[in-house]
């Protein structure tokens, strides 16, 4: 037997280790979204059916595009330059102007009157009392917020000018957008007229006072050379032909400013009939569009994400709250156990015992119990005899599956085993494999006493044997004779392990008289069900006992 002043004692390099051991990783991350899954997952849905219900009943926007091609006044022209270097540099400023008309009151105030935006509820404000005497501040007000959904800007480097409207229905912003574009033009076209006219006007009055000089200059040459030509010859006659020839000179020179004049009007008049805009219309909007706000795959993918950052917050916060052991590195660290790893015995409930012929196991469960046989072996007990005690720290099944998975690995390596079933339950897998070889227990309680130890085993394989204890105990009793049926010293020598499911901490009494007839325990936890505090508890327990406790095993069954 195991010397009882031996307790389990942490070793101080395993400590420092402990300390040294980073404590978040990538498992511990993956352990983390694998346990909070339902909150993050929840979390992201809600927010994606809120999205979902936010873009079906908020008003959708559509944006009405048309191009517009500002044609320069001059053709550009490749100019080299003194370094030899070609200029290709546009002209942006005239760009640039045109589209600061385009935005401007005297462009947009057309397309609102034509169009009657003032009266659009999405564009005008709510009416007044006095909408009379406001009626033009109503109009600045819409023309303000016509701005505010109007943007223009040049296509890259190009002459070509993009004009966009946003609103909330396709077919009036493609027909605010045409609108634009054909004022804009109107715009233009009157300018030139009105620019045109002035000129023509301006010419005229030249013309006219032109004329009115040269007929003048003429008159006055022509009456000067009719007096002249009336007077004998004299003295005088040299400085009378140099005054003719200045009149001559000058009704030439308003003669020339004349005609000059007169071909610049008549080249007016005729430019003025063929007046061509500066700007063509290269496409006009669709009335066909696409809405692009609220974007329904854009707001519910962001507000997924956002849901599962949420949903990982709220996580996080209840994972700092929750106070059940989560990890194997927890127990080692703060608990100061070995802990052998997690495993989920639900399925080993429900798995059939293999015998030599067919021991396919899986390979997470066989490096499981692996490392659990090896910390029995590492124990340097002092019996031939091993006594291994299952103790689950709250009820369930989770002892009895362990003890049927770590009796049958001892089994297949060679070991004669033997289980006992103390876990004072008629309804677990234990029960089942038991009645299952054969189990007969006695009808009449009282003649439980007279049936021998050996006579109760029951044969599982050649290596695996099961009894179980049948005492009418229940869970307010002592325990002194289970305690007693513990020893089984008539069977002792025969095997060389005894693997005992106990009966867990929440109806085991404050009494360590049934851990004292074992040589170690193997603690089983619930993974993020077990308190911490439970876990210490119990370890402290085990220890108070006098009995070695190889490790915990944490069991993650979902149910």
């Amino acid at each position: 037997m195991l010397d009882k002043t031996q307790i389990f004692k942490s070793d101080p390099l395993q400590e420092s280790r402990s300390r040294d051991r980073r404590h978040t990783g990538l498992e511990d991350l993956f352990d983390f979204l694998l346990k909070w899954a339902r909150v993050i997952g929840g979390s992201a849905i809600l927010f994606a059916v809120l999205a979902f219900i936010y873009v079906h009943l908020s008003p959708p926007d559509f944006v009405a595009s048309a191009q517009i091609l500002i044609n320069p006044p001059q053709p550009q022209q490749l100019l080299k330059q003194d370094s030899g270097l070609i200029d290709l540099t546009l002209n942006n400023s005239q760009v640039e102007s045109q589209i600061e008309i385009m935005r401007s009151y005297s462009t947009i105030l057309p397309v609102v009157q034509d169009l009657k935006l003032d009266s659009d509820d999405e564009l005008a404000l709510p009416n007044r009392a006095d909408a009379t005497s406001a009626s033009n501040k109503q109009l600045y007000g819409v023309v303000g917020r016509f701005a505010s959904r109007l943007d223009v800007k040049r296509v890259s480097q190009s002459y070509i000018i993009q004009v966009s409207f946003r609103s909330q229905s396709s077919s009036k912003a493609s027909k605010i957008v045409n609108a634009l574009c054909e004022a804009y033009i109107k715009n233009q076209l009157a300018r030139k007229v009105e620019d045109a006219t002035r000129s023509r006007e301006w010419l005229e009055h030249r013309v006219q006072q032109l004329q009115t000089q040269l007929h003048k200059a003429a008159h006055d040459a022509q009456d000067f050379r009719t007096g002249v030509s009336g007077q004998s010859q004299a003295t005088g006659q040299l400085d009378a032909e140099v005054t003719l020839s200045q009149l001559d000179s000058a009704t030439t020179t308003y003669r020339k400013m004349y005609e000059s004049a007169l071909e610049k009007l008549t080249e007016n008049v005729q430019s003025t009939s063929f007046l061509v805009a500066d700007a063509n219309i290269v496409s006009s909007a669709s009335p066909e569009l696409a809405r692009i706000f609220p974007n329904p795959k854009l707001v519910v993918a962001v507000a997924l994400l956002g849901g599962a950052l949420f949903g990982i917050s709220v996580a996080a916060l209840l994972d700092s709250l929750d106070t059940s052991v989560r990890s194997p590195s927890q127990v080692e660290d703060e608990l100061n156990c070995l802990c052998f790893g997690k495993a989920n015995l639900a399925k080993g409930a429900r798995r059939a015992l293999r015998n030599k012929a067919h021991q396919k196991i899986e390979t997470r469960t066989k490096f499981f119990l692996n490392r659990v046989m090896v910390a029995i072996e590492s124990a340097h007990l002092q019996s031939s005899c091993r006594n291994i005690g299952i103790l689950a720290v709250s009820e369930g099944d989770a002892s009895a599956v362990l003890t049927k998975q770590l009796a049958n690995a001892l089994a297949l390596s060679g070991k004669k085993t033997l289980i006992v079933d103390a876990s004072l339950s008629r309804a677990n897998p234990l029960s089942a494999l038991a009645y299952a070889s054969g189990f007969n227990p006695p009808v009449q309680a009282e003649h439980y006493e007279a049936v021998d130890d050996r006579s109760r085993i029951v044969q599982v394989s050649s290596n695996l044997s099961i009894i179980q204890l049948e005492t009418p105990i229940d869970a307010g009793s002592t325990f002194g004779t289970m305690s007693e049926k513990l020893i089984f010293s008539s069977v002792a020598g025969v095997y060389d392990n005894i693997i005992v499911s106990l009966p867990s901490l929440a109806v085991m009494p404050p009494s360590l008289s049934l851990l004292a007839h074992t040589d170690a325990v193997i603690l089983v936890a619930h993974l993020g069900k077990s308190p911490k505090e439970s876990v210490a508890e119990a370890a402290e327990f085990i220890r108070a006992s006098g009995t070695l406790l190889l490790g915990v095993v944490l069991d993650e069954s979902k149910a």
